[in-house]
């Protein structure tokens, strides 16, 4: 297995109505909701990054070496996000992938923000809250919009 990437996964859910005029996606701001739905924060990778450069995706990393999942997704949050978030503690999906002809588990969390304004590292030039169709319509890999589907029509931490 030493030629695979382990990387996990966050889908970092908010109710809309905490959300901030600024915390919306250009243009939307005339047409948030009154109340109620679920966004998840999406983020555009910079064009300087190796793999997948301009592509919106979820927060996510790779694991290091003796590192725990859960562990690996709380740092990975912090560092491209800088927002606090609650980790349901089971997997919610895992899935094949690959990086730069590499393959690559992905192993998913639903997360929930807590507090925080969203702050960008170097990883990522921009960053929305979307809900599913949004993210459906920015996002190009199947299996992370389905999951994004996936979690923002069901509740969270049951």
């Amino acid at each position: 297995m030493s030629g695979f990437v382990v990387a996990v996964a966050a889908l970092v859910v908010r109710p809309s109505e905490t959300l901030g005029i600024a915390e919306w996606p250009a243009g939307a701001g005339s047409c948030m909701p009154m109340s109620g739905g679920l966004r998840v924060l999406s983020l555009r990778r910079a064009m300087t990054k190796d793999a997948s450069p301009g592509v919106w995706e979820t927060l996510s990393g790779r694991i290091e070496f003796g590192e725990q999942p859960q562990a690996a997704i709380m740092r990975e949050i912090l560092e491209e996000s800088g927002i606090e978030v609650e980790i349901e503690p089971r997997p919610m999906a895992a899935y094949h992938a690959w990086r730069l002809e590499r393959p690559m588990i992905v192993i998913q969390y639903r997360a929930r923000w807590v507090s925080g304004e969203v702050r960008l590292s170097d990883e990522h030039d921009a960053w929305a809250w979307l809900d599913a169709q949004g993210f459906a319509a920015r996002c190009p890999i199947p299996e992370l919009v389905h999951a994004v589907e996936s979690v923002l029509r069901d509740p969270l931490f049951p």
